[in-house]
């Protein structure tokens, strides 16, 4: 019972991983897009 349990969890996180590494590729094609805008406001938080 216990491994179950971890190969669940093991199994959830690769699924987390594999969600975020779509969504930063995701944020980075979008960024790519809106190049300058982005670059301005951290220019602004400077």
């Amino acid at each position: 019972m216990k491994n179950n349990k971890d190969w669940s969890r093991l199994l959830k996180m690769i699924l987390v991983e594999d969600k975020n590494k779509f969504n930063t590729r995701k944020v980075l094609k979008k960024s790519k897009v809106t190049n300058t805008p982005l670059h301005r406001r951290q220019d602004v938080k400077k």
